[in-house]
């Protein structure tokens, strides 16, 4: 159901149905944000598969976005343009994760009688990462890469004039549908990615930004030097872009709705169990039998575990495995 209708809530608890029989748990984040039109009544948004990174609006069109600035330019900062992704929360939920999978929705602010303006949203395969300049361990990225936003968009085959998107030309693109801003007040569109690359199951750590580095936990400039960005990995999905004209200026015009359904390893400590560390609440001892039991049952072990409990005088718990 998570490939099908990622906002049914049916699609909660979904799980890649492959070979990896580690036991995992399910999370499921939904963040929404609006967007304005800019001086010309336009607006863009380009979406990831990435919660900490749901996407982009080089335009700054979200309303209390967060700052965007591209590798080659970190000097030159886009406001608006970041919504805040899961981040900390996800972090504090996940170890690792994957990406099950998520979807968009697009609806009007207005009524029927005061809604102007068309939407377009076309999609294209993504397989990369997102360049994202930041100061990490006290450097700055001011230098190195001779990339523009018109390369990063023609990378994935987005029209663009300048450095933004070509509003003009995403309706002759594939899958491009139009709607009317009068339309999406009372239908909003939606948008449901689909897996493209076998990378979009791929597990990534969940304070990831960038080949495989920790950048909350980075201090020192020996990961990074000058010139290189951080990374979002986005990889292996398809991915919305969204371009809307004809709105009345400097307003409030869309409402962005994403949801990601994800699938990793809780972020709880097995070493809290011991008699050095914190008491665990009941939840979390439930959590922890849970996982453990889950791993005793692999017919490999499933035997060993058995005799551990018996040597140990815990022969009451070996009923968790049977």
């Amino acid at each position: 159901m998570a490939l099908l209708d990622p906002f049914d809530e049916s699609a909660d608890g979904a799980r890649v149905p492959d070979l990896f029989s580690a036991p995992t748990e399910t999370r499921t984040f939904v963040q929404s944000f609006n967007l304005t039109a800019d001086v010309n009544g336009n607006i863009d948004y380009m979406g990831f598969a990435n919660p900490r990174y749901p996407g982009l609006s080089y335009r700054g069109n979200i309303i209390g976005g967060g700052s965007y600035a591209y590798a080659a330019n970190a000097a030159v900062q886009q406001t608006n343009a970041l919504p805040t992704g899961a981040g900390n929360d996800l972090a504090g939920e996940l170890i690792n994760y994957r990406v099950v999978g998520w979807g968009l929705k697009l609806s009007a602010i207005g009524s029927m009688t005061t809604t102007t303006g068309v939407v377009t949203m076309a999609a294209v395969p993504y397989a990369g990462y997102v360049p994202h300049a930041i100061v990490i361990g006290g450097q700055s990225h001011t230098s190195g890469n001779s990339g523009t936003m018109a390369d990063f968009y023609g990378w994935s085959g987005i029209p663009t004039t300048g450095d933004f998107i070509d509003i003009s030309r995403l309706p002759n693109m594939d899958y491009s549908e139009e709607r009317t801003a009068t339309s999406l007040a009372t239908s909003p569109l939606v948008f449901v990615s689909r897996p493209v690359d076998p990378r979009a199951y791929n597990f990534r750590m969940s304070g990831d930004m960038r080949l495989g580095y920790d950048t909350q936990g980075q201090t020192s400039t020996t990961y990074i030097t000058a010139g290189n960005a951080s990374q979002a990995d986005a990889s292996g999905w398809l991915v919305p872009v969204i371009g809307g004209s004809g709105f009345p200026a400097n307003t409030v015009a869309l409402r962005a709705e994403i949801v990601y359904h994800l699938e990793g390893t809780p972020a709880y400590s097995i070493s809290s169990m011991h008699s050095g560390g914190a008491d665990p609440s009941p939840v979390d001892f439930q959590k922890y039998v849970s996982v453990l039991s889950e791993v005793a049952r692999q017919p490999a072990i499933k035997s060993l575990a058995v005799g551990a409990l018996h040597s140990f005088g815990l022969s009451p718990l070996a009923h968790l495995i049977s």
